[in-house]
Parts: C-alpha cells; sequence; structure tokens
C-alpha cells in the first residue's frame, strides 16, 4: 500500500492547503496534482495482528518524520545518514518488525528499510537514472521490497530480493512509468501501475512478466494498491475522465467495480484488502461525506470518523484478518490525525510527543 509523501520544506503550504506540483503520476490514488492538506499524524501501515502501525508525524516545526506506533506509545524511526530530517513510513512486516519508506539521505531521497537492532538503512535506488527511490510495501515475511526508483529508462518498478533490486520494466505502449505499491505475502507477486497504450494501468507482476488488468471501457486508468497473500485478489482503484473514482476488486481474471456507502454519490476509492483476500478497505462517499469503509461479501460498511472535526476519513491499511483498519480522520480544526477503526469505533493513535528510538544507522 501507498501513501502521499510530503516534503518538510512545504509545511507552510500545506498549512495553508494550497495545492502544487509534486511528482506527476504520483501514487496517490487518482491524483494527478497532489493536494496537500494540514496533517499532524497519518496511518499508512499496519501488521498482521493489528499491535504495529506505522506512518508519518509532522513535528511542530514543520519536518515530517517516519513513526510507528506499539503499546500506545509513538516512536520516530528517525532518518538516514546524511540527509535532512525527512521520512516517512509506508510498510510494515506481518510481525511489525520490518518497516519500510523513504528518508533524504546524502544522495537525495531514498528507500530505507527498518529493523530495531539495525535501524534505517539505504537500498539505494536502480542504475542509470537521477537518484530518487522509495519503499512502498514489503512482504509479510519482511524478505522482499518493493517501490519505485529511477533507471536509464525512467519511473521504474522495482524489486529488493536477496540484497539485489530488480527493476520490472513496464506495459508496452507510451512513455516508460511504473510504480510497485503493494506485494503478497511471500513477495512473489508485485502489483501497481504501469504507462500503458490506453494511459496508466493496474498490473500484476509474477514469474518474471508484468501483465496488465486493464482499463474498463467507462474509465481512464486504473491503479492497483493492495494484493492478498496467496495473490489471487486484487484492489485497488479506477478514475475516469472527469476524475471519479470507483474501487475495484480482481479476482480470476475479471476486474468487479464497487459502489460506494448508502446515501453517498458512487464514488470509492479501493487502498488495500485484507490478507484472506475478504475484506476491502479504502474511502467512499456516504450520507455524512468522505468515509473510510470496509467492503466484505458484497456489502460496504461505514467505519466512521472522529467527532471533533468536519466528517473526512480513509482508511489505507488492513490487518491480515480484516479486523482492524488504520488511516487517517479529520479532527479539531480540519487536521487529519492518525487512527485505528475496529470493533470499538475510531480510536486516534495519539499526537504526544513521541519517543525517539536508538538504532544504528540513523541520526
Amino acid at each position: 500500500m501507498t501513501i502521499a509523501p510530503f516534503r518538510s520544506t512545504l509545511a507552510i503550504l500545506a498549512a495553508l492547503g494550497l495545492s502544487i506540483w509534486l511528482f506527476p503520476n504520483s501514487t496517490a490514488a487518482g491524483a494527478r496534482k497532489r493536494v496537500l492538506e494540514p496533517f499532524l499524524t497519518v496511518a499508512t501501515g499496519v501488521s498482521a495482528d493489528g499491535t504495529v502501525i506505522v506512518g508519518k508525524y509532522r513535528q511542530p516545526d514543520g519536518v515530517v518524520m517516519a513513526v510507528r506506533w506499539q503499546q500506545g506509545v509513538m516512536h520516530v524511526l528517525g532518518e538516514l545518514a546524511g540527509g535532512r530530517r525527512d521520512s516517512r513510513a509506508l510498510g510494515v512486516s506481518a510481525d511489525g518488525r520490518v518497516i519500510v519508506g523513504e528518508s533524504l539521505s546524502a544522495r537525495g531521497m531514498e528507500a530505507f528499510r527498518w529493523e530495531a537492532a539495525s535501524g534505517m538503512v539505504p537500498l539505494s535506488d536502480l542504475p542509470g537514472g537521477r537518484f530518487r527511490s522509495r519503499a512502498n510495501a514489503v512482504s509479510a515475511d519482511g524478505r522482499v521490497v518493493v517501490g519505485e526508483g529511477k533507471s536509464a529508462e525512467g519511473h521504474e518498478a522495482f524489486r529488493l530480493a536477496d540484497g539485489v533490486m530488480q527493476g520490472l520494466g513496464d506495459l508496452p505502449g507510451r512513455s516508460f512509468r511504473s510504480a510497485a505499491l503493494a506485494t503478497n505475502g511471500d513477495g512473489s507477486i508485485v502489483v501497481g501501475y504501469s504507462v500503458g497504450e490506453n494511459g496508466d494501468e493496474a498490473f500484476v507482476w509474477r514469474d518474471g512478466s508484468m501483465h496488465g488488468l486493464g482499463i474498463p471501457p467507462t474509465m481512464h486508468s486504473t491503479r492497483a494498491f493492495g494484493v492478498s497473500d496467496d495473490g489471487t485478489v486484487i484492489v485497488g482503484t479506477a478514475i475516469g475522465r472527469t476524475g471519479k473514482q470507483r474501487a475495484f476488486r480482481y479476482a480470476d481474471g475479471r476486474m468487479v467495480m464497487l459502489t460506494s456507502l448508502p446515501g453517498g454519490a458512487t464514488v470509492s476509492s479501493g487502498q488495500d484488502v485484507s490478507g484472506d483476500g475478504r475484506v476491502i478497505v479504502g474511502k467512499a462517499n456516504s450520507a455524512n461525506g468522505p468515509e473510510a469503509f470496509a467492503h466484505e461479501a458484497g456489502r460496504f460498511r461505514g467505519l466512521g470518523d472522529l467527532p471533533s472535526g468536519p466528517f473526512r476519513s480513509i482508511a489505507y491499511a488492513v490487518s491480515r484478518d480484516g479486523r482492524i483498519a488504520v488511516g487517517r480522520a479529520a479532527s479539531e480544526g480540519g487536521v487529519l490525525e492518525a487512527v485505528r477503526f475496529d470493533a470499538r469505533g475510531v480510536t486516534p493513535l495519539g499526537t504526544q510527543a513521541p519517543e525517539r528510538e536508538a538504532a544504528n544507522g540513523t541520526r
């Protein structure tokens, strides 16, 4: 799963709610122009049992840092050596021990892998291009990292296994561009999007080959954001020519478009799927406004929002059994805050002053 990256130098712009060009064709669902919203914390990944949650935290000075929440405490993971304080955590292994994301290093924005023993370790980039890499997800066993970098061909999806970063290529057609956004339990299957003959198209990569999942006739593009542990269920978002989004589920060679929550317009985005493939989470329109949802057995269920702010929430990731989702919701003043969705409702993860991890490889 992916989240939207924020540069610390743009904190003032974010607080003012201004929109700017950040990364064209970004990995945010359907977004070509990145709209920066004021946020304090955002949760982007969760371990299999829901006990470890990862994401990002905007400090009082505007700097964005990678964090993890465990046992009610928020820990800052630090940053890569040689760069400014700027990092964000984007994915976590099933046991919560391996965290991946991006951080500024001496070479620029760079993908990282973090463990408690080693701290934040740089993962380099694909050869040949202008240095820029990001790790978007990690396999359940923590052995395979997937993301995107800059190769001699252009912006390219990668898979990192056994210390070797492999470019995954792209779909035939227009300009060279691809990004790996999620991987299955053992890292053998990768999903994301690539620029194909008809525009941005969701793909699945397996056995060394990339295959497009297609674009429905009424849609302009598709992107895949999540995949089940066994690789049989893929979820994502289809975007219409007017920007209208629809969540989709892809299984058995067929893409099925999902609708929305009761009372809202038919607009939705699929962000992740549980390890067993049963539960899809994301955001959909409800009678109250944009709301995080869980979709299971053909039915949408709204996950709610925080009571103090404007109604707006989204779920970015879900636990293996589908019982716990994490994401963000609007708190007082419209500031976005990391939350956990479960049977008890919507729980803010806390914005207390975080503890900083003490480990090798970070400052």
